[in-house]
């Protein structure tokens, strides 16, 4: 079962604009790599509906 997920998600996950590891730390460790990597990201930064003009 997790072989198709894996096969059914794995094509999505590879149009992703960032990506973040969670390795096998702390959430809080999460929490600030996704901080910082979206700190980079002018599309994070935008505001919503900036992308499409609504």
């Amino acid at each position: 079962m997790l072989s198709e997920l894996i096969e059914r998600r794995y094509p999505i996950y590879a149009e992703a604009d960032i990506t973040i590891d969670s390795g096998d730390g702390p959430p809080d460790l999460t929490a600030a790599r996704t901080i910082a990597v979206l700190a980079t990201c002018p599309r994070a930064l935008a505001p919503p509906g900036a992308e499409t003009g609504a």
